[in-house]
């Protein structure tokens, strides 16, 4: 099921096989988002094609394409490089990992 070549990686067609414990949606500067999800001790990023990570513009349509993974447990993890900007020094990590309520389809 898995990339065989990279094991750190996997398509989406395949997540809704596949028994994935979270997703986790990266918030990108320029405003993109990129995906990963976990599948017990492993993170592996989600690709659309070979050499193509799944990236968009949207959370939303992100949301959209991640849904069939069938998992609830959806964050957004934030890097900050704020810290650094302004000086301080030893500060481990300036992420911020919110979680995400269940994707539901807009009906209007």
């Amino acid at each position: 099921m898995l990339n065989k070549k990279n094991k750190s990686l996997v398509f989406l067609d395949q997540l809704a096989a596949l028994p994935v414990d979270e997703v986790i949606i990266h918030s990108l500067e320029g405003g993109l988002y990129v995906a990963s999800v976990v599948l017990g001790a492993h993170v592996l990023r989600v690709y659309e094609l070979p050499n193509t990570p799944l990236c968009r513009a949207k959370m939303s349509e992100m949301r959209r394409l991640l849904a069939p993974a069938g998992c609830r447990n959806v964050y957004l993890l934030h890097d900050s490089s704020h810290g650094e900007m302004i000086g301080n020094p030893g500060i481990a990590s300036n992420s911020m990992r919110i979680p995400l309520a269940a994707y539901e389809e807009n009906v209007a």
